[in-house]
């Protein structure tokens, strides 16, 4: 007699297909056995892989306080305070250590770490060396920490003379010097007769109002590179240290994290003689000169001709100065925080007077860092170049007039580098010639605060120039090292008739020439279109650019716009453009791009069948993985198989029941 209804065992087939998925994991698992564990390809030699490691240590292992030489030399007062900065062991930076893309693609391609960024391994040195200094200062009535450092190693305090003696800072084993916090300046302007004077020259501007310039870009080819290359700079990230800037100015514009926030994040700081930054200062300028600086790196077009040599840079703004100065906090916070938001390039048309041994480590680390720093070499004429223009890694930069002579106020010096430094680098040569190049500084249009206009002169309107055109050069190549990007100057410079060639104190190396020292390293520019086979755009599609050219360093990636397009700079010679997006097939492609050509490259993707793709989905679902180990079933292997079949079989029961 059957059971009554009610009291039948009733499984969904839903459920029955869920246990016989269970059965069958449980017998392949059971077949597998420990040979066919899953196995992640290189975990089991980690621990013993050696190319896993950390590159070097940056601990130094020096006799610091043996080796202090130096005496706290200045006058301190007989009562009340007084600023001084504790100068300390610098970190050793390998020479190969910098933070560009070669380093990190260097890393990935030897499979090991990337060496650490320069600015990690400049912040460990302080952090290490700093803290008994610090701890003494918070356990010391009369000793205060202003601000620490860490571009240069040093650590800005105020001293109560009243109760502490200032030279027992030396007492800390890593202390190697202690100096005020010394003021720098902007250069004094030449004599009125010159700076008011109305330049003469051969120019015509051109018809076409998107290449108008005033003739100081003119004359150093800008537009002709705007032309040619199809940027003024864009992408490129300038700081001007100096009075701060007029954004107001209806010709200049700050870069800016936030543009709703009118501190302008990422594209403005303003420093305290202490170096604390004022976090909500808005910009402004405390006088007019860091508003000229910048209009004629970045001025655009209100007048209906560009002021600047890059127009479209990211122009950020540091005030470190007012019109009466600055001090050396105030500069090492700006030139921090310039590295910290991105800068390719840092221009500073100030100075100190005089060789100065404590502004050489910061310029070094920045170029170590991988920014190119500019600096005005001054206007105090031949025979006297300023700090930190003169220190040799920096980009020393000097004046022209409108017929191409350097005005008598213009800067430059031949620096014998043991006689003019205290301690100089090793690796320095025993002597070198400043200003580095020269550019126009005589009568150079420039926008002031308030929609106003003047024409100034000096090296710091040249400085700004020389910024402009490294942008420029850095927009259109592939290799943004300062190196690669300073060599284009001055492989590219030249002299006016009757001029003698070759390193000098006038002319330094020569005249900047901007499309000379693009073409000299230029990219190619690779443009395009990714669509589907009906024409629509693909927006996001990824697009990897791989080149084999001589100076090709890594693989260049990218995404389409909304439109579909998309623009690469890329190494001249063979390239291989790679387009993926999902859904669709992908492309290979393989282009031939010249130095200073512009390829376009146009791509049609065709869609993946929905079919063929669940077709895919399934033949993957069938099959079964290789394993070396294990080519056949074998014994394990058929008893899974067994209980496979057996669990099938009873579920077939169950369901015809």
């Amino acid at each position: 007699m059957s059971r009554p209804a009610s009291s039948r065992v009733s499984i969904p087939v839903c459920h029955l297909r869920a246990i016989l998925l269970v059965l069958c994991c449980l017998a392949l698992a059971l077949s597998a056995g420990p040979a066919g564990a899953i196995a992640h390809p290189g975990l089991e030699d980690a621990a013993d892989d050696d190319r896993v490691r950390t590159q070097f240590s940056t601990e130094t292992e020096t006799e610091t306080g043996a080796e202090l030489e130096t005496e706290v030399e200045f006058d301190a007062p007989s009562n009340g305070t007084i600023e001084l900065v504790v100068r300390l062991e610098e970190a050793d930076v390998p020479p190969s250590v910098t933070d560009s893309e070669a380093n990190v693609q260097a890393g990935a391609e030897d499979e090991a770490e990337p060496e650490p960024e320069v600015e990690a391994i400049l912040e460990e040195q302080a952090e290490d060396t700093q803290a008994e200094l610090v701890d003494y200062a918070e356990t010391t009535p009369g000793v205060t920490v202003q601000h620490r450092f860490w571009l240069t190693n040093a650590v800005l305090v105020e001293i109560d003379v009243d109760r502490v003696d200032p030279a027992s800072l030396e007492r800390f084993d890593d202390v190697v010097d202690v100096h005020r916090n010394f003021e720098l300046q902007v250069p004094e302007p030449p004599d009125a007769s010159v700076a008011d004077g109305e330049p003469t020259h051969d120019y015509e501007p051109p018809s076409d109002a998107h290449y108008r310039t005033a003739p100081a870009p003119a004359r150093l080819n800008a537009p002709d590179v705007w032309r040619a290359y199809g940027t003024r700079g864009s992408g490129v990230r300038v700081a001007v240290l100096d009075t701060g800037i007029d954004v107001s100015h209806p010709d200049l514009e700050l870069a800016t994290d936030d543009p709703s926030d009118p501190t302008y994040p990422g594209g403005w700081a303003s420093f305290a003689p202490d170096g604390t930054r004022e976090l909500e200062s808005t910009p402004h300028d405390s006088g007019r000169h860091g508003t000229a600086v910048g209009s004629l790196l970045a001025g655009g077009n209100a007048t209906g001709r560009y002021l600047g040599v890059a127009p479209d840079v990211d122009l950020m703004a540091g005030q470190v100065l007012s019109e009466e100065g600055g001090t050396f906090a105030q500069l090492i916070a700006g030139m921090e925080w310039a590295l910290e938001n991105d800068a390719d390039i840092v221009s500073m048309s100030l100075g100190s007077a005089g060789t100065d041994d404590r502004l050489i480590e910061p310029v070094r680390h920045a170029r170590q860092h991988g920014v190119v720093v500019v600096a005005a070499v001054g206007n105090d004429g031949e025979n006297v170049a300023a700090s930190p223009a003169n220190v040799y890694d920096a980009l020393a930069v000097g004046a022209t007039d409108a017929e191409w002579q350097v005005p008598p106020f213009s800067g430059g010096s031949v620096i014998e580098t043991d006689a003019a430094w205290t301690d100089p680098p090793e690796e320095w040569p025993a002597s070198y010639v400043v200003p580095d190049v020269v550019a126009p500084g005589v009568a150079v249009e420039s926008a002031v605060p308030g929609g106003e206009y003047r024409n100034l002169s000096g090296t710091s309107m040249a400085t700004p120039y020389v910024s402009g055109v490294l942008a420029l050069v850095q927009a259109t190549s592939v290799d943004h090292s300062p190196p690669t990007l300073e060599g284009a100057l001055l492989e590219t410079t030249w002299y006016p008739d009757g001029v003698d060639p070759g390193p000098g104190t006038r002319y330094g190396q020569g005249i900047v020439d901007a499309k000379a020292a693009v073409d000299a390293t230029a990219s190619a520019r690779l443009v395009g279109r990714v669509t589907g086979e009906s024409g629509a755009p693909i927006a996001g599609a990824a697009v990897d650019v791989e080149g084999d050219g001589p100076s090709a360093t890594s693989v260049t990636s990218i995404t389409t716009d909304a439109d579909g397009s998309y623009a690469l700079t890329v190494t001249p010679g063979t390239t291989t453009v790679s387009v993926e997006a999902p859904d669709y097939h992908a492309n290979e492609t393989a282009l031939s791009a010249v130095a200073g050509s512009r390829v376009t490259h146009n791509v049609s993707l065709q869609r993946v069948s929905p079919q063929r793709a669940d077709d895919e989905i399934e033949a993957a679902a069938h099959e079964s993985p290789a394993d070396e180990s294990s080519p056949g079933l074998g014994a394990s292997g058929a008893v899974g198989a067994l209980g496979v079949v057996l669990a099938v079989l009873f579920v077939r029961r169950l369901e015809r029941r």
